[in-house]
């Protein structure tokens, strides 16, 4: 139970940080979700816990799109590492959806998460040069 003085200030200490943090960005910043889902943090996301889709009026950002950036960064795609879902993280995305046979949207679903699971999984298994040379991914 929080006590009095803590309800008071906790609110107020989100909203500086947000403003903070938006400070920082170097583009429009939308918030999509439930705000107590944020915990006082703009970063608490993990990867595939929301759909991560490109509006060129707002941006979303946090740890779950940092992690997207460097998974298919770490696959060759060219991504900023900035943690903000913006028009070349969405081309990066449609890229890779349309390398791997996705419907081409640009957005970080569902679908494209299961396929880079999947592409990650086969990366990380330890393979004979024999089994690789035979099998695609």
């Amino acid at each position: 139970m929080l006590r009095r003085t803590e309800r008071v200030i906790r609110p107020a200490m989100l909203i500086i940080r947000s403003r903070i943090l938006l400070r920082n960005l170097s583009v429009p910043f939308l918030y999509v979700g439930d705000m107590s889902r944020l915990n006082g943090s703009c970063d608490s996301w993990s990867l595939g816990e929301r759909s991560l889709a490109y509006d060129p009026d707002s941006a979303i950002a946090g740890s779950d799109v940092a992690e997207l950036q460097g998974l298919l960064g770490g696959l060759g795609y060219q991504l900023p590492d900035d943690g903000i879902y913006g028009p070349t993280t969405a081309d990066q995305v449609r890229r890779f959806q349309k390398h791997r046979g996705l419907a081409v949207d640009g957005v970080f679903g569902p679908a494209t998460l299961r396929e880079l699971s999947r592409v990650r999984e086969f990366l990380a298994r330890p393979a004979e040069p024999h089994y690789l040379r035979g099998r695609q991914l």
